[in-house]
């Protein structure tokens, strides 16, 4: 691999990361804004970010596939194959992010386990914020 396609390949992987930061952020703040729930956000947040995630990995890995038929019929270039994975991450994170939200939205058994989730982690927030509030009395 040339040096320039190691600097690409690495800025693919960072500006990857980020978004897939950004997607969490926006996740927990969408959700929470529409249901004032944090506990609730965070595990919506949570689900829906590693389903993104996931669904980039499986698009990727999808882009890599198609580069390796491509060239097995003889269409080998560095930038296509760069541009078939970029192309299959952004494309199978993007499925599966909405995927999530369908099934959260259309699906009561889903919306349960989440709501459920959210709900367990709320407690404990509270649990915990108690606690260190009994400890700051002493």
């Amino acid at each position: 691999m040339s040096n320039s396609m190691h600097k690409a390949s690495k800025f693919i992987k960072i500006a990857n990361q980020s978004l897939v930061g950004l997607d969490a952020v926006m996740n927990y703040q969408k959700y929470n804004k529409q249901h004032r729930d944090s506990g609730r956000a965070l595990s919506y947040s949570l689900i829906a970010t590693s389903a993104s995630t996931l669904g980039s990995l499986a698009g990727g890995l999808g882009g890599i596939a198609v580069a390796g038929g491509l060239a097995r019929i003889g269409l080998n270039h560095t930038l296509i194959n760069a541009g078939l994975k970029t192309f299959g991450t952004l494309v199978g994170g993007v499925a599966a992010a909405k995927g999530i939200d369908s099934l959260y939205e259309n699906m009561k058994p889903v919306k349960k386990v989440i709501n459920y989730a959210g709900d367990q982690l709320s407690q404990k927030g509270v649990e915990i914020t108690q606690k260190f509030s009994n400890m700051a009395k002493f």
